[in-house]
């Protein structure tokens, strides 16, 4: 198996060689490719990021990536709304998690972070960049499901290459988040780099 580093490597080719840039499909589907990996190496995938999407800008690449973390999604929609009391709902928030437990919370939070009120401010974000890179899907389990997320971006970033980092397994359209809970299952979705 495949450890995490020689993973990252191959990746970094293949954002090189521009092959998802230049046809923003592979095998005739969306370009929308999960990078699968071992959940212990979240820092690493974490330094990855940041170091391509600062080694890739405008000044100097045809290649102009941009991370979107949903988890900072998530806070930022949270923050950005008002609830009851003149708090914000992320404030809110914290406050039914601890009287009512986090299954009330997630019930609380289900249309806020719905699928179709988020895809809007993703896509505010993505503008003039051409290699879209979702991260902080663990981070975001169970309020916020990558497969509904990627559903609701298929349209509007059919022709822009987007990299999933998917802590944990994809084999057989069957996402397992942190090789542990179902994620559902997502049939249009490639797999970038083999094994781990």
């Amino acid at each position: 198996m495949k450890n995490t580093e020689i993973k990252l490597q191959e990746l970094a080719e293949i954002i090189k060689n521009k092959s998802l840039l230049a046809n923003g499909k592979h095998g005739g589907e969306l370009s929308f490719g999960i990078f699968d990996y071992n959940p212990e190496d979240e820092l690493m995938i974490r330094n990855f990021v940041k170091k391509t999407v600062a080694q890739y800008n405008p000044e100097n690449s045809e290649i102009i990536p941009l991370e979107i973390d949903l988890f900072e999604i998530m806070l930022e929609t949270l923050a950005s709304q008002k609830g009851d009391k003149n708090k914000n709902l992320l404030e809110l928030s914290f406050e039914i998690e601890e009287k009512k437990g986090m299954k009330e919370l997630q019930k609380a939070l289900s249309s806020v972070l719905s699928p179709k009120r988020l895809t809007p401010v993703i896509m505010k974000k993505v503008l003039k960049h051409n290699l879209i890179f979702i991260t902080g899907v663990g981070k975001v389990f169970p309020f916020i499901r990558v497969h509904n997320i990627i559903s609701n971006l298929q349209i509007p970033l059919e022709k822009t290459p987007v990299i999933i980092f998917y802590p944990g397994g994809y084999r057989n359209m069957d996402l397992r988040l942190f090789n542990i809970f179902d994620d559902g299952n997502y049939y249009r979705a490639f797999r970038l780099v083999g094994d781990f």
